[in-house]
C-alpha cells in the first residue's frame, strides 16, 4: 500500500468536463481522479470505465464531470486509520485507491493498493 500526499496531481474540479478528465486520464497515465470542490473536498472519483459508461447511455463528452463521477464513492476518515487497510483489502472490495478525508471531507492524501 502506497500513501500519497501530493494529491493535486490526482484532483479534478467538478466544474470541468468529462472530456478533459479523459485527457487527464489518458496523458497521465494515472487509473484515476479524485473530483473536489475549490475547498478540495470530497465529491466523488472517475475512472476510465466510469467515463465508458457515461459514453454508452449515449451522453456527450462536454456534458460536467458531475453526470460522469462515482458520487458514492469509498473512502476512509484520516481519524479512523485501521479501517483504511481493511477497506483496501476486503474480499468484496476492488478498490484500487482509496481517499482520505478529514472530517469536512476534505482530502487529505490517497491510499494506493500496488
Amino acid at each position: 500500500m502506497k500513501k500519497i500526499t501530493e494529491i493535486d496531481f490526482f484532483c479534478f474540479y467538478s466544474n470541468e468536463t468529462v472530456f478533459k478528465a479523459m485527457q487527464r486520464l489518458n496523458n497521465k497515465d494515472i487509473p484515476f481522479l479524485i473530483i473536489v470542490n475549490k475547498q478540495k473536498e470530497l465529491l466523488g472519483t472517475i475512472t476510465d470505465g466510469d467515463i465508458r459508461r457515461h459514453i454508452l447511455k449515449g451522453n456527450s463528452l462536454n456534458q460536467g464531470i458531475g453526470l460522469a463521477m462515482n458520487k458514492k464513492p469509498i473512502f476512509s476518515y484520516e481519524r479512523n486509520e485501521k479501517a483504511h487497510k481493511k477497506k483496501l483489502l476486503s474480499s468484496q472490495s476492488i478498490l484500487k485507491f482509496l481517499p482520505v478525508v478529514t472530517e469536512t471531507k476534505k482530502v487529505k492524501y490517497i491510499l494506493v493498493f500496488e
